[in-house]
């Protein structure tokens, strides 16, 4: 089975994005062209989130135009595809992505969380600031910037 989907984020910055790569342990693989998936598509999945809807068609599936994401652990990898002035990221999402979800969450929740973190202080550390890091109990990420008096 194929459910290849777009996972919800607007990746504007490879920087940032090889950042949250890091963060996360991921291998970050710029210049690669193919990714790993079910490898057919068969048309059986149409939801809001499915990659074909959002620019990225099937024939397309398994190549990437810029870029693709290694998740250490599992069978397929994430996809990066340019459109105009950003980055798309697919993935195959069966079976959990047969372990990208596993990893990353549902969604791939804890890359779209590192990606903004990227961005975030990238954007502090230009304006000035030092960027400041805490994880609270419940897992969220607070970015706390102070400029030095």
């Amino acid at each position: 089975m194929s459910h290849v989907c777009l996972i919800d984020v607007r990746v504007k910055n490879r920087g940032d994005l090889a950042a949250a790569c890091k963060a996360l342990g991921l291998e970050w693989l710029p210049h690669e062209t193919r990714w790993a998936w079910f490898g057919r598509w068969l048309d059986d999945f149409h939801g809001d989130r499915a990659a074909h809807k959002h620019g990225v068609q099937p024939e397309e599936y398994g190549t990437a135009d810029a870029g693709v994401i290694r998740v250490p652990g599992a069978q397929y990898d994430i996809g990066v595809y340019r459109r105009g002035g950003i980055y798309l990221l697919v993935y195959d999402s069966w079976e959990g992505g047969r372990g990208i979800e596993a990893r990353l969450g549902a969604g791939l929740t804890k890359l779209r969380q590192a990606y903004s973190e990227a961005v975030s202080t990238r954007h502090l550390r230009m304006q000035g600031f030092a960027v400041r890091r805490q994880v609270t109990a419940d897992g969220r990420i607070l970015l706390t910037g102070t400029r030095a008096k």
